[in-house]
């Protein structure tokens, strides 16, 4: 769905997202969808690409 959504409210839900997720936390995203220009994304580590899943590391 975020791909719908223009960048700043693509970095508001990804900020919500990010709030309620604890550390050692994952967090899995569309097909389409990335965390890579996203404010949050050195909060994350990507698992390999095919799975766009994202474990929260702090």
């Amino acid at each position: 769905m975020l791909i719908y959504f223009d960048k700043d409210l693509q970095n508001k839900a990804l900020q919500l997202f990010d709030d309620s997720l604890e550390a050692g936390g994952f967090l899995a995203l569309g097909t389409k969808e990335s965390l890579r220009y996203s404010p949050i994304a050195p909060r994350y580590r990507q698992l390999p690409q095919r799975l766009r899943i994202w474990h929260k590391i702090s």
